[in-house]
């Protein structure tokens, strides 16, 4: 029977000038799913949260995020619960641990610091477009995101069936704003999502694979015979994290610009 823990993970957004900015960590080790394409990548402040210290579950978050980055949030919401299997491995196992696999339950959460807060060394502010860089300046997307779009065309045409090809044209045309569809911007999530299962950023490369590794069957195409570095995609789909730390990211961006619409943050 697979060992469950509960780890607690915060996007803390900030603003520099007109910059939307994120507070990250570097990936503990323990924590890398792959140390080979993990370890290099930023990591949101994250951690387990302890039954026996913690008497609430933000009580428990504030204490990572202090020990990790020295910052107070003024303000923090929940946001999701992840808990994919065989998506979230956070430590390597050990000689004395048990054969059986740890499942891990995230639950994420979105905060605000106010700028200049004193902060830890080793925690740095990123401008949020580096993870997302199609989210900036969208009017300009022909110019700057032509070669996402080309690679999500070929992702809907060679669906199996006629059917599912149109489905995946579809979401293209609602995430993206294409063929004469209207922008959502509150829709991050789903185009970060879209990305992932069109094997179009790192992450999926790492996931994919990871799973193999593993055992397992994954659920994302193989799409990664023919590229020549498995960062490759970096560099038009935006910097990757550890983990699934960039599609909490994306939660967090999509909850932000919902929020600001009809309450003063």
């Amino acid at each position: 029977m697979a060992e469950i823990t509960l780890n607690l993970c915060a996007a803390l957004f900030s603003v520099e000038g007109t910059d939307p900015k994120v507070l990250t960590i570097p990936a503990p080790q323990d924590i890398c799913a792959d140390p080979t394409h993990d370890s290099q990548n930023p990591s949101l402040p994250f951690g387990q949260f302890l039954p026996a210290e913690d008497l609430t579950l933000d009580q428990g978050l504030r204490r990572n995020i202090t020990k990790q980055t020295h910052a107070s949030p003024r303000y923090i919401e929940q946001l999701y619960t992840f808990g994919d299997h065989k998506k979230d491995h956070i430590h390597k196992k050990q000689p004395h641990e048990s054969p059986h696999p740890k499942r891990a339950i995230t639950l994420s959460y979105l905060g605000l610091l106010s700028p200049g807060h004193p902060l830890k060394n080793t925690a740095t502010w990123h401008n949020i477009y580096d993870f997302f860089p199609w989210e900036y300046a969208y009017q300009e997307r022909a110019k700057k995101m032509h070669i996402i779009f080309k690679n999500l065309e070929q992702w809907a045409n060679t669906a199996k069936t006629p059917f599912e090809q149109g489905q995946r044209r579809q979401r293209l045309c609602l995430n993206f704003g294409l063929e004469g569809t209207p922008f959502d911007s509150e829709r991050v999530l789903e185009r970060y999502q879209l990305l992932y299962e069109a094997g179009l950023v790192v992450e999926a490369y790492r996931d994919y694979t990871t799973a193999k590794k593993l055992g397992a069957t994954p659920r994302i195409e193989n799409r990664f015979q023919n590229i020549p570095h498995p960062y490759f995609w970096a560099k038009y789909t935006g910097k990757p994290m550890v983990l699934n730390h960039r599609r909490v990211l994306a939660d967090a961006l999509q909850r932000m610009r919902g929020k600001i619409k009809y309450r003063p943050l």
